[in-house]
Parts: structure tokens; sequence; C-alpha cells
């Protein structure tokens, strides 16, 4: 396996739960901050005093090196090691790294409370400034690690252990990311021809909970035979799988539909001990998760998203629904899958409409998230670009930033409303045409540019020009910025905005932006006054040609 490197902020356990994994494996253990000490003759406070925190990256980063060229150990790293690309590169080539992830409020009680000095933290009203500085920094870099486990509200033993069990994801792919949970999250896989080990995903699965009352298979109608490939390899793997098709794009996420799919998989014998494995886009996900949640009162299910739209925002965060009267997502449930097994080769014969929309997440990630995304989509983009590494590194990353949100806020009440950024006015034009003129990211890419032009409407947005550079970005992936040549009126959206499910004691939220990576979630700052001006601003400069129409084909 080469070393586990655990990393992750300040007090998060990572010496004391190392310990225990090391022992768990029978492998040795080192702590890098002990290791410093040691070679030095000096706490780690006293090299940071003499020399500044550079002196102490410096010999971090050598030692590093040394015990890369170890034999396999369970190495304790220091929070900050992450921040040097040399450091992530070194421990991805000789071993995987574990995040343990705690919530930096957490983190800084606990780091307060244990009575050891940390140079970068600072003492006193300060120490939560410092800390979030420090979060916001490193977080994405930490996410970058195949293994997560949840240390937030367990003890060091059961951290420990769920640390040792999610190793085993190791054997079928390194994950990209996981939703962590109270019983322990799950895994997003992303790795090309991974929809074809589905019983591998499956066996490590049943090790752990009572699975084999039946499968029931939701096949995509676009996908149908790839469903159905997967249905046979199940079955050869001792798997009694029955196969029921959905239609194609919204007409599967219907009450009808996930009445049809339950009463498919109680003819086939599909008990409280049974399964639903979902292959196909989101809005086939949504009404297999759907029908998961409330089949018996709800049973596990498994994702397999097969189109960029799905991999990088629908099959993860555990968000089922239906529509209803011309409402998007009115009737839903959180039901979280087991596992989200994300393979980009079902990418390859994706129609270019479809791989765009499912772009507009991507750069989506980037504007609330990790902006570091933003740098990779300055080129044009075509479905064949699924082929290479990098397009997977993108996917990874991308898929990291919507599940690290998920983990910290799973059921919507604080921060995972920042994945809203461009729903709102995207959900209202879908809506407005009765989901017949915009795909879903077609019409997210327009109302991301008008969440940016009203945050430059409101004085809240921090980057003077972004809101061209974004524009310029989505044209150049072939995604429209406004809904020209025929905008509804801002009255019509505006009343569809009323009946969305995200309104709170009736006000409607936006996410507005103040940076990359900084969004601003507001509920009564956005009248309908601002809202039309921007609306009307964003079609006055298409029409003046300082925007881009439907994209390029």
């Amino acid at each position: 396996m080469g070393h586990l490197y655990l990393t992750g902020f300040m007090a998060c356990g990572k010496s004391t739960v190392g310990r225990m994994v090391a022992a768990r494996l029978g492998l040795p253990f080192v702590d890098l901050d002990e290791l410093a000490e040691r070679r030095t003759g000096r706490s780690v406070p006293s090299i940071f005093a003499e020399g500044g925190e550079a002196a102490f990256r410096a010999l971090e980063r050598e030692l590093l090196e040394e015990v890369a060229g170890w034999p396999d150990h369970v190495v304790a790293t220091g929070g900050g090691i992450v921040e040097d690309p040399r450091n992530r590169a070194q421990m991805a080539a000789t071993g995987h790294a574990a995040w343990l992830y705690c919530d930096v409020a957490r983190a800084v009680e606990r780091a307060l409370s244990d009575g050891r000095a940390r140079p970068l933290l600072g003492s006193g009203p300060q120490a939560q400034a410092h800390a979030r500085a420090l979060w916001a920094k490193r977080r994405w870099w930490y996410a970058g690690a195949p293994i997560w486990v949840d240390g937030r509200q367990q003890g060091a033993e059961q951290v420990a252990t769920r640390l040792v069990e999610a190793l085993a994801w190791l054997r079928v792919a390194p994950p990209a990311a996981w939703v962590l949970g109270p019983q322990g999250g799950y895994p997003v896989l992303v790795r090309r021809g991974l929809v074809r080990e589905l019983p591998a995903v499956l066996e490590i699965l049943a090790s752990r909970m009572e699975l084999g009352g039946g499968l029931l298979v939701v096949a995509d109608a676009a996908v149908e035979a790839l469903a159905r490939q997967v249905a046979l390899d199940l079955e050869r793997s001792g798997w009694h799988a029955t196969v029921a098709a959905v239609g194609p794009g919204e007409e599967a996420k219907q009450l009808e539909v996930v009445e049809r799919l339950c009463e498919v998989a109680a003819g086939s014998g599909v008990d409280r001990g049974g399964l639903v494995v979902a292959v196909g886009g989101g809005a086939a996900l949504d009404a297999a998760g759907f029908a998961a949640a409330t089949y018996m009162r709800g049973i596990p299910w498994v994702a397999v998203p097969t189109t960029l739209l799905a991999q990088t925002d629908a099959s993860i965060g555990g968000k089922t629904a239906v529509n209803t009267a011309r409402v998007k997502n009115l009737m839903g449930s959180f039901h979280h899958p087991l596992a989200v097994v994300a393979d980009p080769a079902t990418l390859a014969t994706l129609p270019v409409r479809q791989w765009r929309s499912g772009l507009a997440e991507v750069i989506k990630h980037g504007l609330v998230g990790d902006p570091s995304l933003l740098g990779e989509m300055d080129g044009p983009w075509a479905p064949s670009r699924a082929d290479g590494e990098g397009f997977e590194e993108l996917l990874r990353r991308s898929v990291a930033v919507k599940a690290l949100v998920v983990t910290e806020d799973p059921t919507e009440t604080g921060e995972r409303a920042i994945l809203n950024f461009g729903h709102t006015v995207g959900h209202a034009l879908e809506s407005a045409s009765n989901f017949e003129r915009f795909l879903h990211g077609e019409a997210v890419a327009i109302g991301m540019v008008t969440a940016l032009l009203l945050s430059e409407e409101l004085g809240v947005l921090q980057e003077p020009g972004l809101t061209g550079q974004v524009e310029a970005m989505l044209q150049a992936v072939g995604l429209p910025t406004t809904a020209a040549p025929d905008p509804p009126p801002a009255e019509t959206l505006w009343a569809w905005m009323g009946k969305d499910k995200k309104r709170r004691a009736g006000h409607q939220r936006w996410v507005l932006l103040q940076r990359p990576g900084a969004p601003l979630v507001v509920s009564d700052r956005v009248g309908f006054d601002a809202f039309a001006r921007t609306w009307s601003r964003q079609h006055g400069r298409a029409a003046s040609g300082a925007a881009g129409g439907a994209g390029r084909e």
C-alpha cells in the first residue's frame, strides 16, 4: 500500500489515531513534528520562534522526503504540510493520504484546551479568525486525500476503526472524495472502467451490512444497454438483479414513475435487505433515489452517474426528488447512496449539449468552492477530453467541492446553500419553459451571470472584471450567458422564484459572490426592482454584443 499519511487541521487527532491505526495494520508509526523535535533538540514553537515559519516548512519538507524513502509507515503529518505542492506530490507518489476531518470551530476548541502551544493559532479572541483563515486556505488541499474520516463527534478508537475500514476502497479505486456523516459516510469513486467493477463495490458494501434481498437496477433509457450489462455482471457475481427502465431526462422525475419502480421491486422480491442500483443521468438518479427512499420506508441504493452533470452534482449529496405541477423538485427526500461510482468512460459518447451542461457545474464549483478549478477551464472542451488523465483529475477535484460542502451541511440548513449559485434564476428558467427550452446546466449558466451582475448591483462583488471573465469562460465551453433571443419577462421569472422550495420565512434566498471561493447567501437584499434591472442589463449587454447567446455547436 505504501505509506499511510494522516493529514488534517490542528488538534484533529492525527497522532493519537495514527498510533492506533499503525497497531492495527502492524506498521511502524512516525510523527513528523516529533521527529523534527528529536532532530533539532527544540520544540516546534521554538523552531518557529527562532527561524520563522519558512524554516520550519523547509525542515518539514526535508523530513518528509526522508520518511518517504523508508519502508511502509503510518505517518502523522503537520497541519500545514499540504500547503507545499511538492509535499502533496511526494505523499501521492509514495503512499496514500487520509484526511481526519474536523470542522474548524471544533478543532480550535480542542486546540485551545489541550495545553499545547501552536504558533500559527495564537490565543484569545483572534484564534478563531486565524484558524478560519488557515482553514480556508488548506481545505481544498486536504480534500485531495483519497480517504476521509469524520473526527467530529467520535472517539479516537472509532475514528481509527473507520479509517482502517475505508482502506478497503483502495482495492477498487482511490476515492475522489467522501460525504461524511454519522454512519461513517460514503465514497465517491472516479476511475475509467469502474462501471464494470460494480460487483467489487457491492462486495465491500455487503461485508459491512446485510445485503442480499434482491437488486433493482434502474436504467436510464439513454444508457439502457449499459445498465443491462451492469445487471448481467451482478448476476454472474451471485446477485439477483431485475432491470427497470425509466424515460429520458425530466420524464423520469414523475411520481407515477416512482410508483412503477416500487411495484417492479415488489414483484421481483426486493425486500428490506435489497438494493437499488441507479444507472443514468441526474433525472434517473433522482427518481431511483426517491424510490429507494420510499420503498418499504427506505432501502439502500448505489448511484452510477453516466452524464457529466450527474457525476459532478446530482449523484452526490443524497437529494432525491420528482417534479410536480411544473415546479422542479417539489417532492423529494434526503436519502444518501451507499457509494457513488463515476466512470469517465461513460461520458465519451455523451451528446455535446449534455456535456456542456455538466461543465456549468464544474465552473460553479470553482466559483463557490475551489478557485483553482477555474484555471483548468480556459480552453475549448469536448466529450473526447473525457479520455484524458487531465479530465479525470478535473472531475475528481470538482466532486470534492460538492462532497465537502455536503459534509459540512448534509441537509442544506446552512453552507450547502452556496451550491445553489446560479440556480435561483436557473430553476425559474426551466419552470417557465416547461423544462423544454434549457438543459439544467444551460439555465444555471445564465443564472450564474445574473447572480454576478446582481453582486455588482448590490456592491457585493469585490473583484472587478470577474463577471466578464466568467461570461467568456462559459462562452468558451459553449454555454449560454443570456436567455436571448426571447428572454422571459422579469415578472414571469420572479413569479416562478416565489414557488421555489428554497424560500425561507417568505424570503427568496440568493447566492451572490464576493470573489471566487467566497460566496455570500442573502435572503432579504434582492428585491424585484434590483432583479428586473439586472435581468434587463444582462440582455442589453447581449444585444450590444457584450455577452454571448446559446454557445457554439
